[in-house]
């Protein structure tokens, strides 16, 4: 017996764990992987989500820019295109102001079709999460970058009374590093090189300093000590 969970949304709570609920998702873009173009104008999207919610869908979870890979996102608060490497394999990120032009009337208009229906937004932007919310949207929360990242760090430090210790680069601390490829909030891009304590340990151009993935569990590398 799974136990049961209820997920407080503001307005009304979500019981979760009794049965599987399933998410219905709606894609109002035009590139991306499953379904792009097919819902990217806006009464075909509530249309589309209308179906999935007659078909059992409990939330509706509407997004305006494709995660596909190869491509870019944008850092929130700075234009899109500008600044995005020139790359003939990877497309420029989705502007906020698009992705609102996008999602907005079909969170509205479902909201006004089906006052019922539970949405949530798929975005990493906390502008269009805040005017995704005021539009209807119940599940999609305003989160900055820089809160975001204090959850995978200096929380969990927090959480296992060792916050003095580690979870945030100040002097004093040990702290683990990693530079990435791209953005860290992005699942595509990579590690480029690790240090622990200080100390080298990773470099993914350096097969000297090269891992096993972390689900070897128990694996020794030989040239470690």
């Amino acid at each position: 017996m799974r136990a049961i969970f209820h997920w407080n949304l503001g307005s009304r709570t979500i019981e979760l764990g009794r049965r599987t609920l399933i998410m219905g998702i709606v894609n109002v873009t035009p590139d991306s992987f499953s379904d792009g173009g097919l819902h990217v104008d806006a009464e075909k999207a509530v249309a589309y989500a209308e179906q999935l919610l007659s078909e059992g869908a409990t939330i509706i979870d509407v997004g305006g820019e494709s995660t596909r890979p190869g491509v870019n996102v944008a850092p929130q608060g700075k234009s899109a295109g500008a600044s995005a490497p020139a790359s003939a394999s990877l497309t420029n990120p989705v502007s906020e102001e698009e992705e609102r032009r996008r999602v907005l009337p079909v969170i509205r208009d479902l909201k006004r079709r089906r006052p019922e229906a539970i949405i949530s937004v798929d975005t990493y932007k906390a502008s269009v999460a805040r005017s995704a919310v005021e539009a209807g949207a119940e599940i999609g929360l305003p989160v900055s970058e820089e809160q975001a990242i204090k959850w995978l760090t200096i929380n969990p430090a927090w959480a296992l009374g060792l916050d003095d210790k580690i979870g945030s680069l100040e002097p004093g601390k040990n702290a683990d590093v990693v530079l990435w490829t791209g953005d860290p909030f992005s699942v595509y891009s990579k590690p480029e090189k690790v240090w622990v304590d200080g100390a080298l340990l990773y470099d993914r151009l350096d097969p000297s300093e090269q891992w096993r993935t972390d689900f070897e569990l128990g694996f020794v590398p030989t040239n470690r000590n």
